[in-house]
């Protein structure tokens, strides 16, 4: 995720001393992110993105998949997707190009293969594409 800072930060002690705005894909609201650094549990990383340490409460609450996952693309995408490309829903599990676009770019780099066992809509390879890697389906492999 990239960050861009609008303001200056002043920092002192590792702790932010000034108000600031920031632009980034976040998923949660102003609310909670001040919240979480009045509770101490926000902090900046060395790469200037934004990492938050979890509360006593969350450290005893098992995540679901949802929670992982919530900035990576669910399945109402990949239909919302399809519908704008043909019209219609005219398959029955579209994966979303985010999700498939985050797994490509979280382990490999341009001009790495990407393999679809699975080939049906070609969506990893559209994305593959877009994001300038190789791909192959495994109806290519005959």
């Amino acid at each position: 995720m990239t960050t861009e800072f609008v303001d200056d930060v002043i920092i002192k002690d590792y702790r932010v001393e000034n108000d600031f705005r920031v632009k980034a894909n976040f998923r949660t609201t102003q609310e909670e992110i001040t919240k979480f650094c009045k509770e101490d549990l926000l902090y900046i990383t060395n790469r200037n993105s934004f990492r938050r340490f979890a509360s006593e409460a969350e450290k005893n609450k098992a995540k679901s998949m949802t929670d992982l996952l919530l900035d990576w693309g669910q399945n109402q995408d990949g239909t919302e997707e399809l519908i704008e490309l043909f019209g219609t829903k005219v398959f029955d599990t579209p994966k979303p190009e985010k999700l498939l676009s985050n797994i490509i770019k979280s382990c490999t780099k341009e001009g790495d293969i990407v393999l679809d066992f699975f080939m049906g809509s070609a969506t990893t390879q559209a994305v593959a594409h877009k994001m300038n890697r190789q791909y192959i389906g495994i109806e290519q492999m005959d």
